[in-house]
């Protein structure tokens, strides 16, 4: 069996070419960029030396010698490589000529590489760097915090002189819990890494202007900024502070019990003043309330005060949502108002499809766990739940007709040429309760399966895991599937498996890794509706993607869900981006299907199988979840 190991990445992008007086320098091309990323390609002659010169500032001496010299400048001036020696060297540039040279206007801005002999100038190259902005964004206005009755819209200006503001992201810090105490949002996280940040953390919306607007859940006590300019700078701001996150009153509003016909809520509030009355109201649709009735808060310690609310003679049969209103009064006439959405379709099993109880489940009518709960789409064009945390996963109807969850699918690149040849994982390797003998049958009984809607993200509130190295991403963890998460690879099958186990075993839901027969099960389904799974590049991404899948950042690796041309029946990234594990074997090697960036998509597409042996663990390697419905 040969064991293939992935291409080498390339680190060099489209560049710009000057040369002169047998001087040559290559910079990456780029609209904006905060790095030098600068190569300076000459041959001298002895006695020959060479210099730097930032505009009109000093000039600085080049380590060099006789003959062919290549030297690589990367993040900055301040030091650079001999790509002919493969050695480093410090450049002491004044602070004063740096920062003279980074405060220029970028019409302004050139760099200069001089070839000198005893002395005498043989040879200069000047060099464009009006796009070089190492400048911060700035925050330029106090935040301003707007209460709307279901969120709290946060405002506040950012500014970039140079390069301008490409992004704004934010996480959620501080958050209360169900007592009215404040708790971080993650366990034990404090704060968030730039990192991160970029990666995983939402989009604020930017106006032209530079305002800023972040519209922030009630229940949300503190959030954390950062800004990005077009140049790849951050300017990472303090978590903003309390008073600017959440209103002079606190409400919360936790269900108690919902049934067809009654609803009961615990409540509670938290401020520094005296509630002077609070009454609390519900609607069906959102805008017309009743039933309202008077609430009387009793002080829990200095700040917090609970009261509880009964519903009764109130018709959930035949609607979704369940909407709560509480307005609360203080400091004579101030008003602070709360409106928080409650799903009540799983209040009864016919309510409607997306919530049946087991036994009648069926691949038309999926089963929507507890804790879970609708998102979008339909069986045909993919049904999709979310968890509370967000996790999203996509069902995958198997009617036992036209599609049947077993093996089946062939490519004929895939090696070797039968799927016959690979069998089931051990039944210690499945999830617990599941094995090789009864899994087709628990999924034949649910009518399905679901599987990650994307690949398996990165745990969140953490700063270790950061999928780009064995050394921090080959180990233990709680994935997620959700959009814009960086992809977890660099993790081999032993740990992919684990992990995938770990998301969930309850009565209702085991998870693991997605199986030979559940791969090729998706890839059934899909066929069935004329998409072509033996040539890929149309909606995946691979090195020879083609329309409408050769977007901006193909034949790169991406966070998950990056484009919406990468999706199949609202699965992203099943095809290309990365390859991912599955509970498959042939000999003592695990099956990984898909393909990813830098494969041909017409050779390595959405059925094709690859083996390797279980610690391997790469850059271009991930996995995806699957959840049994038990």
């Amino acid at each position: 069996v040969k064991i293939s190991r992935p291409k080498e990445e390339s680190l060099n992008g489209e560049t710009t070419v000057t040369q002169s007086a047998g001087i040559t320098v290559k910079r990456e091309k780029k609209e904006w960029t905060n790095k030098v990323n600068m190569s300076i390609e000459t041959n001298l002659e002895s006695g020959e030396t060479l210099y730097i010169q930032l505009d009109d500032g000093a000039e600085y001496s080049l380590t060099s010698t006789a003959g062919q010299n290549i030297l690589r400048f990367y993040d900055n001036f301040s030091s650079y490589k001999s790509l002919v020696n493969n050695t480093s060297y410090n450049l002491s540039i004044s602070s004063s000529d740096l920062n003279n040279f980074n405060s220029l206007a970028p019409e302004n801005k050139f760099v200069y590489i001089i070839k000198k002999k005893s002395g005498v100038v043989t040879g200069k190259v000047k060099i464009d760097f009006s796009n070089y902005d190492v400048s911060s964004p700035v925050k330029t206005q106090s935040t301003q915090l707007f209460s709307s009755d279901d969120y709290n819209l946060i405002t506040f200006k950012m500014q970039d002189s140079l390069s301008g503001i490409k992004e704004v992201r934010y996480e959620y810090l501080k958050e209360f819990d169900a007592s009215g105490n404040i708790k971080y949002y993650y366990d034990n996280v404090t704060s968030y890494d730039v990192a991160y940040m970029k990666t995983r953390g939402k989009k604020a919306t930017v106006s032209k202007d530079g305002t800023i607007e972040i519209k922030v859940p009630k229940d949300i006590e503190g959030i954390e900024v950062v800004a990005f300019d077009k140049a790849g700078n951050n300017s990472s701001m303090d978590p903003l502070p309390t008073e600017n996150t959440t209103t002079k009153v606190y409400i919360g509003i936790n269900k108690k019990n919902i049934t067809l016909n009654e609803a009961s809520f615990n409540f509670v509030f938290r401020t520094e003043h005296q509630i002077e009355s609070a009454k609390a109201s519900i609607s069906i649709d959102g805008k017309n309330y009743t039933n309202e009735i008077t609430l009387t808060p009793s002080k829990v310690s200095d700040e917090i005060y609970n009261a509880t609310g009964n519903f009764t003679n109130i018709d959930t049969t035949s609607h979704e949502n369940l909407y709560v209103k509480v307005v609360a009064t203080y400091l004579t006439n101030n008003v602070e108002t709360r409106v928080k959405k409650f799903n009540i379709k799983n209040v009864d099993e016919k309510l409607g499809e997306g919530t049946r109880i087991r036994e009648e489940s069926a691949w038309n009518k999926p089963y929507v766990p507890s804790n879970f709960h609708y998102v979008e789409g339909t069986v045909n064009t993919g049904y999709v739940i979310a968890d509370e945390s967000g996790n999203e996963f996509v069902w995958i109807p198997v009617d036992g007709t036209s599609v049947k969850y077993e093996r089946w699918c062939e490519n004929e690149n895939s090696k070797p040429s039968s799927y016959t040849q690979w069998s089931d994982v051990p039944d210690s390797e499945y999830p617990e309760g599941i094995t090789a003998a009864t899994e087709s049958g628990i999924v034949n009984n649910a009518g399905g399966f679901y599987i990650g809607r994307y690949e398996a993200g990165v745990p969140e509130g953490q700063n270790v895991i950061d999928g780009a190295s064995s050394a921090t991403s080959n180990t233990s963890g709680i994935p997620v599937s959700k959009k814009g998460a960086v992809v977890w690879t660099c993790i081999d099958y032993t740990n992919a498996n684990s992990n995938a186990k770990e998301y969930m075993n309850n009565e209702e839901v085991a998870s693991g890794l997605m199986t030979g027969k559940s791969w090729d099960t998706v890839c059934k389904w899909i066929q069935n509706s004329g998409i072509n799974i033996n040539d890929s590049r149309t909606y995946g991404n691979y090195s020879n993607s083609e329309s409408p899948a050769n977007v901006d950042g193909y034949r790169e690796k991406q966070v998950t869900g990056y484009s919406e041309y990468w999706k199949v029946k609202n699965i992203y990234d099943l095809a290309g981006n990365t390859y991912e594990w599955t509970n498959e074997v042939y000999s003592s090697l695990r099956v990984l299907r898909g393909g990813n960036y830098y494969d041909n998509g017409s050779n390595n597409p959405v059925s094709y199988r690859y083996y390797n042996v279980v610690s391997y663990a790469y850059s271009s390697s991930s996995f995806r979840l699957q959840l049994y419905i038990k």
